[in-house]
């Protein structure tokens, strides 16, 4: 960065017009981890950029206080157009400087004071490579300004002080989920109040000091970054700000969401006699263990957990969406409905039907059945039946078979009950396509009817259900979750046309322990299908 002096024309530089000296970031010989406040990891090393806001502290002896913020920049100028980062800029301080040179520093770009730097505790990252928030969590530098009499400025490139870590978790067995928060513990203070000299951070005894720094992923849909089967730095690289230093214990905790599901799992990786040099980025790759996310249960009371959660509580069911602040969760029954040749419409083990609209709507079209979640409306609801009147779970007349299984599972256990809280139903299309991707790990769903779904992971899916309490094969007619006994049809609730409604069949193999699934229409008595109850919580 380059400063000009006090006899330069600076108020064509400068709209202030004000006696100022300017300070600019040196063009030549700029290395690619100089003079700048934002970073962009490329994959080899952190490139910096300045961003809005940013500001500088020269040290001025001959001043009281000697310690004197820069009075503008050329930032804003820069920034526009959408432009949010730059590689160069000019600051101007007010006041003439005469001495051939002074130290500047960097200290934050929200910082309030030249001789403290706060590396935050907590910290985000919006995009995958763009670590545009270190300027705002602790990035901090020193350079020393030389006087330029060709250019007739201070000249300076920024020395980063700060410590980089920057992170690359994948997974070489699954991609289907994101990491959205990342935790380092350091056996030292990692973060807090430092002091900071023209040599840069003093580490000891800094104030509000924190071993641990919390880094939460945003990316596009603000759920974090996903997991790429390879470390790649377009699709998940974090970069993290920290004290410099030597740590005998340095342990990072990686928090995987399902998209679907919604359900995290950590796994932790452990490091012995880590050392952070200042102004240097170190890149350390992880590949997540599989699985990472837990199987989660719902329990009598409306809470979820894990096996090891369960305490005195009574598990009815496999959590397939975890809750929102804006959507019920949802889970399925450990084992399916107690009876088998169901009918979507008609009698237990009968074959004749009526052929007609039986739900408010159908859906011939595959496209559009694969989004249908209406499940409990028709189920539960009058809105949901043809007639605007019928509730299916309990009319006597007609008959809707797999309907009145499914809403007659036990639910004596369960306290939860309100709304549409707490009553089982038959899953429609689309919420019976969900289940398969939240715990069968398939991530290709089929487009058309009798395609295939890609290959999930069948020996996961089982453990999930079989450590609950869910019967396994050979033990009785209940198969585990998504394999329908003796009918191999499972039952949505979905219609497709006046004769047919939807039925998913699983493909699996006990021995590889792999899973896929087809979607058919079938016909409303063919009396070869089985239902799988789901609740909303």
């Amino acid at each position: 960065m380059t400063v000009g002096c006090s006899s330069d024309e600076v108020t064509q530089e400068n709209p202030a017009a004000r006696k100022t000296t300017a300070f600019m970031m040196k063009e030549a010989a700029v290395t690619p981890t100089g003079s700048r406040t934002a970073g962009t990891y490329t994959g080899s090393q952190l490139d910096f950029f300045w961003t809005g806001n940013d500001h500088l502290w020269v040290n001025n002896p001959s001043a009281t206080p000697a310690l004197v913020e820069s009075s503008s920049s050329n930032l804003a100028e820069q920034l526009v157009g959408g432009v949010s980062k730059v590689p160069t800029a000019k600051f101007w301080f007010e006041g003439e400087y005469t001495a051939p040179s002074y130290v500047v520093r960097y200290t934050g770009r929200n910082s309030s004071a030249g001789d403290k730097v706060i590396i935050s505790p907590a910290q985000t990252q919006q995009l995958p490579a763009e670590a545009a928030q270190i300027g705002m969590i602790g990035d901090c530098g020193t350079a020393t300004a030389t006087y330029s009499a060709v250019n007739k400025y201070y000249e300076f490139t920024l020395d980063h002080k700060a410590a980089y870590l920057t992170l690359l978790p994948y997974s070489s067995l699954y991609t289907g989920e994101k990491v959205s928060k990342i935790k380092i513990t350091a056996s030292s203070p990692i973060a807090g109040t430092f002091g900071f000299t023209d040599a840069g951070l003093t580490t000891a005894a800094p104030q509000n000091p924190s071993t641990t720094i919390t880094m939460t992923l945003q990316g596009n849909d603000g759920t974090g970054f996903p997991v790429a089967n390879v470390a790649n730095r377009l699709v998940n690289s974090s970069t993290i700000v920290l004290a410099p230093g030597t740590y005998s214990t340095f342990d990072i905790e990686y928090t995987v969401t399902h998209p679907i599901s919604h359900i995290q799992g950590t796994v932790t990786k452990h490091y012995t006699n880590v050392t952070f040099n200042p102004g240097k980025n170190k890149k350390l790759e992880f590949d997540l263990p599989y699985p990472v996310t837990p199987g989660r249960y719902l329990f009598e009371d409306g809470t979820t957990g894990t096996i090891g959660e369960q305490g005195s509580h009574t598990i009815i069911g496999v959590v397939v969406r975890e809750k929102t602040a804006t959507e019920d969760g949802m889970a399925m029954y450990l084992n399916r409905s107690p009876d088998y040749h169901l009918s979507f419409q008609g009698p237990r083990g009968s074959l004749t039907y009526t052929a007609q609209q039986w739900n408010n709507v159908m859906y011939p079209n595959f496209a559009d059945a694969a989004r249908d979640m209406e499940g409990y409306k028709y189920t539960w609801e009058g809105a949901g039946s043809w007639n605007g009147t019928t509730v299916k779970a309990t009319s006597a007349s007609p008959i809707f078979s797999a309907f009145q299984d499914v809403a007659s599972t036990p639910s004596s256990a369960i306290t939860f009950a309100n709304g549409k809280r707490g009553k089982w139903f038959l899953p429609s299309l689309g919420q019976m396509m969900l289940a398969y991707q939240a715990l069968c790990n398939i991530e290709v769903l089929p487009t058309t009817l009798g395609q295939s779904s890609s290959v999930g992971d069948y020996a996961h899916m089982k453990q999930i259900f079989v450590y609950a309490g869910a019967k396994g094969l050979g033990d009785g007619n209940y198969y585990p979750a998504f394999v329908g006994y003796p009918d191999p049809d499972m039952w949505t609730s979905t219609q497709a046309d006046a004769s047919h409604a939807y039925s998913v069949v699983a493909n699996f193999n006990e021995i590889a322990g792999t899973i896929s699934f087809s979607v058919q229409k079938s016909e409303l008595a063919h009396a070869t299908g089985v239902a799988r109850p789901f609740i909303y919580f």
